[in-house]
């Protein structure tokens, strides 16, 4: 019986593409993102306080 090719070369597609993203993304970055998201975070909570102490 053969296989489904189209079905087979997505997933080896999907393999490929996440092998690839987990050796780019390197731990400094890592810890760069999480200061950028962190910083976010703060601002946001700025944001909605200041605009709730304007009402």
């Amino acid at each position: 019986m053969p296989k489904n090719r189209r079905f087979y070369q997505s997933n080896i597609h999907k393999n490929i593409i996440r092998e690839r993203v987990n050796r780019s993304f390197t731990e400094l970055a890592a810890k760069k993102l999480k200061a950028a998201f962190e910083d976010a975070k703060l601002r946001l909570k700025h944001r909605k306080e200041s605009i709730r102490g304007n009402q």
